[in-house]
């Protein structure tokens, strides 16, 4: 006799099934993708040029985010603008000392972290000209570049200055000024130079075989008069003439 399934406890086996598969991805922290990752908002007053959407975000060249938007701001009654990152974490490497993980991806801990002296900003990669938002720990008393109040729907991590626009204003006025530098007449100026540096030398040179050859032409010439007068002396040489006794 053929047994037959009751569909009313298939259902049932199937649902209970679910909510057990469901229950035990939501208890593993690892499946990240149930989890929506956190997004920050920072104010730069400074060019950001080097950095566009997808660019890296950093807690001590550890890789916990990427860059998701970016604005300007414009406060037409300071006539001031600022720049607006919005980044998103979703992972963290923070450990406590007792070797416990520090969620940043939890806004709670980041806000906590935020007043500890979390701050942004912006480093350079290597000398290729383009940038990441590296999160560092400063004095949380020290003044921030954040010019306008935020009224975004994220939590703010206040900005710091890290010199890199000054790096690279730098960077660009040298680059203008050697842009600006005659090479053409530089190298005609060393062609020129080097052409006189060849003359001098060819003229020392010369100088110096002439006053050799006219030595040489003078010792040939007292050897010819010594022979002539003393003609044996190719025979029995030169004969050295005793000094007189005083």
């Amino acid at each position: 006799m053929k047994s037959k399934w009751n569909p009313v406890s298939v259902g049932s086996f199937v649902i209970g099934a679910i909510i057990l598969i469901t229950v035990g991805l939501l208890s593993l922290q690892s499946f990240s993708f149930l989890k929506k990752p956190l997004r920050f908002i920072s104010y730069f007053d400074q060019s950001v040029q080097g950095l566009s959407i997808g660019s890296d975000i950093k807690i001590r060249g550890i890789l916990v985010g990427h860059i998701v938007g970016l604005h300007v701001y414009y406060d037409s009654s300071k006539n001031k603008s600022a720049i607006a990152i919005i980044g998103e974490l979703n992972t963290s490497p923070l450990m406590d000392p007792s070797g416990n993980k520090i969620d940043i991806t939890d806004q709670k801990n980041l806000e906590y972290l935020v007043q500890k002296g979390l701050r942004a900003e912006i480093d350079l990669v290597g000398i290729t000209g383009m940038q990441y938002v590296q999160l560092a720990f400063f004095d949380p008393y020290k003044p921030s570049m954040n010019t306008i109040a935020n009224h975004e729907a994220y939590l703010m991590i206040p900005s710091v200055d890290s010199g890199v626009s000054k790096f690279t204003d730098n960077l660009f006025t040298i680059t203008e000024n050697v842009s600006k530098i005659d090479m053409a007449g530089i190298s005609s100026d060393l062609k020129t130079l080097l052409s006189s540096l060849e003359k001098k030398t060819e003229e020392l040179n010369l100088h110096t075989m002439t006053s050799q050859i006219s030595l040489a032409a003078e010792a040939v010439e007292q050897l010819a008069r010594f022979l002539t007068q003393h003609p044996s002396s190719l025979i029995f040489g030169r004969k050295v003439t005793p000094r007189k006794k005083r």
